[in-house]
């Protein structure tokens, strides 16, 4: 499931923007929407995160021009971007680099997107062999050419 996608310096975003689930702690002020439609929302099953709400579904809307289509764009970029980043040789261009264009200075700088997701992982650890939610945060920042893909993992938590 994913909690946060962040587009840096992609297409019309140049600064970052980031596209979130996240709803909020059951005991924010906001608590009684999350209490009248739990329907709309998860709760993950592990007890340190009980708290954590988040939307099952996102609509991206606005106005004309806003981002819709990047914001999409930019997803199925780093998905091809992971998929076919191993077959490229040194030195060959990225195709999904497309950096903002209306300042000269955005046009060296590296693209970034970020994910950060819950994926259930089997622990063999434990007597029960049980699967549990974990808090994976992926960043990948690319220039135009393969040797300039740098990609960070974090495990947040588990």
């Amino acid at each position: 499931m994913i909690v946060d996608f962040v587009i840096k310096n992609y297409r019309s975003f140049k600064n970052e923007q980031v596209l979130s689930s996240y709803v909020g702690k059951v005991s924010s002020p906001n608590a009684h929407v999350l209490k009248e439609h739990p329907e709309y929302l998860s709760f993950l099953p592990n007890e340190s995160v009980t708290s954590l709400g988040l939307l099952r579904t996102i609509a991206i809307y606005g106005a004309n021009a806003a981002g819709k289509s990047n914001t999409i764009s930019a997803m199925v970029a780093l998905g091809q971007l992971l998929r076919t980043s191993k077959s490229l040789e040194e030195g060959e261009s990225i195709a999904q680099y497309d950096p903002y264009l209306l300042d000269n200075a955005s046009k060296k700088t590296p693209t970034q997107f970020e994910v950060e997701f819950f994926c259930n992982v089997k622990l063999d650890h434990l007597p029960q062999k049980t699967v549990n939610p974990v808090r994976f945060l992926y960043r990948i920042e690319f220039n135009s050419k393969k040797n300039s893909v740098r990609v960070t993992e974090f495990l947040l938590w588990q």
